[in-house]
């Protein structure tokens, strides 16, 4: 009986830690720690409050990834020009940063500086925490507003990037299609509440590089460099 109660006070034991892992997990908020706590993490979602501060910015990333978009999609079909629905189509999930058409807003880094937010496309992809689910939501009330007049202007197909930028952002004085948008570039930036970051210029979270599911490749390399230690190991038995 004594072994019972032992096993189940043991469980009641595993119960806690897994608990207080979960517990811990959601207050460091750390990703790929998944799994502990029993049920998924709550999943991480952007800064309503933010998204002023980086409106601009974030249609300009996206009218900038549209246009490669589309060009990519008229490179595809070669005999004829895309239509609009097809234009459409192929922006579908641009915003998603959980379908690999969104995968692009990864690479983003909220920077502050000097009281403005600003986008800073990185090497490599991050990991998609706060400050990129956030880019991901200006990035959806951009499309709200100007999905239609993209996949015209990819049609008609006579406008730079830059250009495109303009008529679809907000150029100084000059409300594009997101001109309904708080934050949109025809006006300054709203400053944030006060230049509040360290001195990287981390805005809600630094920047962690995506972690690569198969690092324990590089193992092999150091066994090499050991072998020095092995020769003198066995000049030692030797002796």
């Amino acid at each position: 009986g004594g072994g019972m109660g032992g096993m189940m006070g043991g469980m009641g034991g595993m119960e806690g830690m897994m608990g207080g892992g979960g517990g811990g997990m959601m207050g460091g908020g750390m990703g790929g720690m998944g799994g502990m706590g029993g049920g998924p993490p709550p999943p991480i979602e952007g800064v309503r409050e933010d998204l002023p501060y980086i409106q601009c910015g974030t249609c300009k990333a996206l009218v900038r990834r549209a246009f490669y978009v589309a060009k990519t999609a008229r490179a595809e079909l070669k005999k004829r020009a895309p239509t609009e629905e097809e234009y459409m189509a192929k922006l579908e999930g641009i915003c998603d940063t959980d379908l690999p058409s969104g995968e692009w807003i990864h690479s983003y880094d909220l920077v502050e500086n000097g009281r403005a937010v600003s986008l800073k496309k990185m090497t490599q992809a991050g990991e998609c925490t706060v400050e990129c689910k956030t880019v991901s939501l200006a990035c959806a009330s951009t499309m709200a507003e100007a999905e239609t007049d993209l996949a015209e202007a990819f049609y008609s197909n006579a406008k730079t990037s830059k250009e495109l930028e303009a008529l679809i952002c907000g150029a100084e004085g000059k409300p594009g299609s997101i001109g309904g948008l708080a934050g949109e570039c025809s006006k300054a930036a709203p400053q944030t509440p006060e230049a509040s970051s360290p001195a990287d210029g981390t805005w809600r979270e630094a920047f962690a590089p995506k972690m690569k599911p198969p690092p324990p490749m590089p193992t092999p390399p150091t066994k090499k460099k050991k072998k020095k230690g092995k020769k003198g190991k066995k000049a030692k038995q030797e002796l």
